[in-house]
């Protein structure tokens, strides 16, 4: 038996979770292109890169090279947390908490629809037209690159876009607005 959730622990382990959901949709492999016009953290092959980043000339060695090593830092932060968490929880007798039961995103993506307070976000943060119901499923749709709200339930890439979504509103909705 785990203590219990406080308001708190929920908003932190939700933070976790986003992160690692970041994490987990980042390019697994960023490498460095140097040229007149800056250090540039790009994905991709030599010959079409991606640029992801620029660290103009003049950015002090200290903040280029926290810019260029915080993903795998981050990584390495997150993995160690897990390993860390486990053994605090082995050590207290915790029980490994039980992996998450995948929900239903397309219904929770439609009732969140219909609130007030996501529409508003939809248009204030997003600059989407939110008029009218259909107006707002075709944001929702373009925000998420899907086709479908079906697809919530069945492309984890498509739920992972969703709960970021959800995270970044309610983190809006938290602030005030």
């Amino acid at each position: 038996m785990g203590r219990p959730m406080t308001s708190q622990r929920v908003a932190a382990q939700m933070r976790l979770d986003r992160i690692d959901l970041r994490l987990e949709d980042a390019s697994p492999e960023l490498s460095v292109m140097v040229d007149a016009s800056g250090t540039h953290l790009i994905t991709g092959h030599a010959l079409e890169p991606v640029i992801v980043a620029t660290i103009r000339p003049e950015a002090a060695e200290v903040d280029r090279e926290l810019i260029l090593h915080a993903i795998d830092d981050l990584r390495w932060l997150r993995s160690t947390y897990a390993r860390l968490a486990a053994r605090y929880r082995k050590l207290v007798g915790e029980p490994e908490p039980e992996p998450r039961k995948a929900g239903n995103y397309a219904a929770q993506c439609a009732m969140m629809c219909d609130r007030q307070a996501f529409r508003n976000y939809l248009a204030t943060v997003l600059g989407k037209d939110v008029s009218d119901g259909e107006r707002v499923r075709v944001a929702v749709h373009e925000a998420l690159s899907i086709a479908s709200r079906k697809e919530l339930n069945t492309d984890p890439a498509a739920t992972r876009r969703w709960q970021n979504l959800l995270g970044d509103f309610e983190a809006w909705e938290r602030t005030g607005r």
